[in-house]
């Protein structure tokens, strides 16, 4: 969130992923609302306790990231 309050990202496409353990914590809204309207949000992807234990999952969510 430090970082969104910083950078310009006027006219840029943006994807954010965020960690998190046992929270519900809406993240993916917060950093929508924190972007300059001329921004482009294209993926936000959540990386929580579920997928920290499991190599494959982590590379799904990296991999959908990317392809987003």
């Amino acid at each position: 969130m430090a970082y969104l309050n910083q950078a310009d990202l006027s006219g840029k496409n943006v994807k954010a992923y965020w960690t998190c353990v046992d929270t519900d914590y809406n993240y993916k809204h917060d950093i929508q609302e924190m972007l300059p309207e001329s921004s482009n949000y294209l993926a936000g992807f959540k990386i929580d306790s579920s997928i920290y234990d499991s190599t494959q999952q982590l590379d799904k969510v990296l991999d959908e990231l990317v392809k987003a």
